[in-house]
């Protein structure tokens, strides 16, 4: 009997929800997206009936599971498969994805926070609060391939945010070892086939009427 679906409710949007699809493709988890056009469909009539003490987007829907916020999502979404190693395989490597969590947060919400500027200047804005951050994550990666030596959790939090800068500038060539770290993301072989798929949802980053009109979302 073929493995029942799971479905990822989000925005029509990529957003957070990107993470969860990229982890459910690398994972080998079905999944369906239920996306949210009518911000009055959400409010007024899913996300009371969401049988959740917490409802919120993004969510996951696994049978009679019900899991809310986006970090819960990931951790459903790993134990689920098994790999718990996504998490770190000893307690020096799952202290090292939670203080590379609190950094990528920091350097999430620095970006959001330049895009959200609707009269900012975005060149400005991302050179004073966002290369900072990427100076110590490139100088932390060094020549290696993942974060922590091997792949994991805080890998899939980075590349949003990198995909993000990419699209905003030639940031990224001020580190060639961040250029070639979101190309070997791309090129992992579920991840690649995904993004070359009717599944890669031909939406924006985030939503256009909400941010700056200089970052770009597509």
């Amino acid at each position: 009997m073929a493995e029942s679906k799971i479905i990822i409710g989000y925005w029509n949007i990529k957003g957070r929800g990107e993470i969860l699809r990229h982890l459910s493709e690398f994972l080998k988890i079905p999944y369906e997206n239920k996306l949210y056009t009518d911000p009055t469909q959400w409010f007024g009539k899913e996300k009371p009936a969401l049988k959740s003490d917490f409802p919120n987007l993004p969510y996951i829907l696994d049978g009679d599971q019900v899991i809310t916020e986006t970090d819960a999502c990931a951790m459903h979404l790993i134990h689920k498969s098994n790999r718990l190693d996504l998490l770190g395989s000893n307690n020096d490597e799952m202290v090292h994805i939670t203080q590379l969590r609190g950094v990528l947060t920091d350097l999430q919400n620095n970006l959001a926070k330049v895009a959200f500027n609707k009269d900012g200047d975005v060149a400005k804005g991302i050179e004073e609060t966002c290369i900072p951050k990427l100076v110590l994550l490139s100088k932390h990666l060094g020549d290696g391939e993942w974060l922590i030596g091997k792949i994991s959790y805080a890998d899939f939090l980075f590349v949003r945010t990198l995909g993000l800068l990419n699209m905003n500038g030639e940031w990224l060539e001020k580190f060639p070892n961040l250029v070639s770290y979101l190309e070997r993301f791309r090129d992992l072989p579920a991840i690649k086939t995904y993004l070359a798929s009717d599944r890669n949802l031909k939406v924006p980053m985030m939503p256009p009427s909400m941010v700056n009109p200089n970052f770009k979302v597509l």
